[in-house]
């Protein structure tokens, strides 16, 4: 068996010493270097060539998951009964252009369900793929990849077996790697047992798949710490510093409520768990968004829902607030923003890229995180996020007593 290359060089580490926070430089072949941790910026909701502000040089990803069968219908047409312009029809069905292949871009594709065998929904059966018109989508999402690309996603659950979900990221990896030399990531389901992460991971090892996405399918990343601690501690064991980790599809805050003025942030605890890329969020549908309600009722819901979706992160407390509430000048009118869909995810994405910066500048200076940390509202607030987040030294009795030393 040929070795299979990363195509990603990890030139140093500086890791914190009281957190699994880690800060490396990479470099591609294309002559990118970067230091993680790392903010991808969310695209999915809006179009490149609406914005007044150029990204480039930084990361962009745009995200797609098929979860019903109308989405399921759709890639089947256009993948199986492909027209002469498919390609356009391709970019419409993931909502990008050739503005986002003008950056350095990643799609991320994910399946509820095993694309590759007739699956049942409350609207009848889909139809399955070819894995030969799979390899066209693989080609697609390779063009639209320009930086890297990251393997479709498809829930471990409908293939039935480990064995089978291994040989379908194999036939992937085979196929997208014939291509040109860019890195490849294969994903990491959050959803998976520690059985099923240690016979995935040894699978990756086995194969040098040392590029590893996180797939999060909409959970808060506080959920998933033992997911997350098991798995980087067995990619850390394996690959020996060697492997790079990218987090999407992670939700962006914690328990949130529609008439919340701050709520905890979700997103942004990978980088304190030790990922490297911190790509894009997913949400879930709000809840209460079917009750029935009155006209005026409605119009309210509407209202606060806007307003809720699009909380941006304040650096300066480690909240999300609302965008009518928040503490300090965003230099754009939040009307704006709450008129353009996507604009908050921009905006979020800059304040989240602009603080990682901060923070590995800190832990590259002083290998800690927690002097950092301990005048951030948030972690002040929140004793058990502290004490997932930092790592008490055995001569310390309490949590209490490491913050005192600071």
């Amino acid at each position: 068996m040929v070795e299979f290359d990363s195509f990603i060089n990890v030139d140093e580490i500086i890791e914190a010493k009281d957190s699994n926070y880690v800060t490396k430089e990479l470099s591609f072949d294309d002559k990118t270097i970067l230091n993680t941790p790392y903010k991808v910026f969310n695209v999915s909701k809006i179009k490149l060539n609406n914005l007044k502000s150029s990204l480039k040089g930084n990361i962009v990803e745009s995200t797609k998951f098929i979860n019903n069968k109308k989405s399921y219908d759709a890639l089947y047409n256009l993948l199986e009964n492909p027209t002469d312009n498919q390609k356009s029809k391709l970019n419409q069905f993931f909502k990008v252009d050739n503005t986002f292949k003008s950056y350095k871009s990643v799609l991320s594709l994910t399946f509820s369900k095993n694309p590759f065998k007739p699956n049942e929904f409350a609207r009848g059966k889909s139809k399955p793929l070819s894995f030969s018109n799979f390899e066209y989508l693989l080609d697609y999402i390779h063009e639209y990849s320009t930086l890297f690309v990251l393997i479709p996603d498809i829930d471990f659950k409908s293939f039935g077996s480990m064995e089978n979900y291994a040989e379908y990221i194999e036939k992937a990896v085979n196929t997208a790697s014939s291509f040109n030399n860019k890195p490849i990531f294969v994903p990491l389901s959050m959803k998976l047992d520690n059985t099923n992460l240690e016979k995935l991971l040894h699978f990756y090892k086995e194969n040098n798949y040392s590029n590893i996405w996180f797939n999060f399918y909409s959970n808060q990343i506080n959920t998933k710490i033992s997911n997350i601690r098991y798995s980087l501690r067995l990619i850390n064991r394996l690959f020996k510093g060697t492997a790079v980790t990218y987090f999407s599809n992670m939700k962006k805050e914690i328990n949130k409520h529609l008439d919340d003025v701050y709520t905890l942030p979700s997103d942004f605890l990978g980088p304190f768990f030790g990922c490297d890329f911190l790509g894009s969020n997913r949400e879930s549908g709000f809840p209460g968004k079917n009750i029935k309600r009155t006209p005026e009722e409605i119009r309210e819901f509407k209202r606060k829902n806007l307003i809720n979706q699009n909380r941006i992160f304040d650096s300066s407390s480690y909240y999300y607030y609302s965008i009518l509430e928040y503490p300090s000048d965003l230099r754009i009118n939040p009307k704006s923003i709450l008129q353009t869909n996507g604009l908050s995810d921009i905006v979020n994405s800059s304040i989240l890229s602009q603080e990682l910066t901060r923070v590995n500048s800190h832990v590259i200076e002083n290998k800690n995180i927690g002097k950092y940390l301990k005048n951030k509202k948030m972690f002040n607030d929140n004793a058990k996020l502290k004490d997932d987040l930092l790592i008490i030294d055995e001569n310390q009795s309490s949590l209490s007593d490491f913050f005192s030393k600071l």
